[in-house]
């Protein structure tokens, strides 16, 4: 536990932190509040689910923001991409992000590409995903902080 919070603060204190932090927490806040009905959650499934969703969703902004960012130093600290190939880089590190870093995103996003019906079998309407999805970042966040400076790609 001690490494990981050793960890925790080189990322934390690293320069770009500040930055990294704004954009991560401003796009999944947007996210969310944008795809998000609070007065529909409210009125069709009452308070207490709509607290416990919002719960969540700060506790998954908050894990998401620091998969983001440790797997940022991460990456920086082994190998720096060049000029040329940073754009494709950050480009496909964004859809990365957003794909595997979000699935609470992902759950909105599906319904309105209309996915929802095949998501229809749960009966909590999806927050055991948020459930699964916090769960799922509280575990990739803990093995990067882990394994921060440790490369674990074997060489031939």
């Amino acid at each position: 536990m001690k490494l990981i919070l050793q960890n925790l603060i080189k990322v934390l204190t690293k320069q770009s932190s500040l930055i990294v932090t704004i954009v991560s927490i401003l796009s999944i806040w947007t996210l969310f509040l944008y795809f998000k009905n609070t007065e529909l959650i409210i009125w069709n499934l009452w308070l207490t689910f709509y607290v416990i969703e919002l719960i969540l969703d700060i506790l998954v902004a908050i894990l998401f923001w620091l998969f983001v960012w440790s797997t940022v130093y991460k990456i920086m600290y082994f190998a720096w991409p060049t000029k040329k190939t940073m754009w494709v880089w950050s480009i496909a590190s964004f859809f990365w992000i957003l794909v595997s870093g979000c699935p609470s995103c992902s759950i909105t996003l599906a319904s309105y590409l209309g996915l929802a019906s095949i998501l229809s079998v749960f009966p909590y309407h999806w927050i055991e995903l948020k459930v699964l999805s916090f769960i799922m970042l509280l575990y990739v966040v803990y093995d990067t902080l882990k394994t921060l400076e440790i490369c674990n790609i074997k060489k031939k």
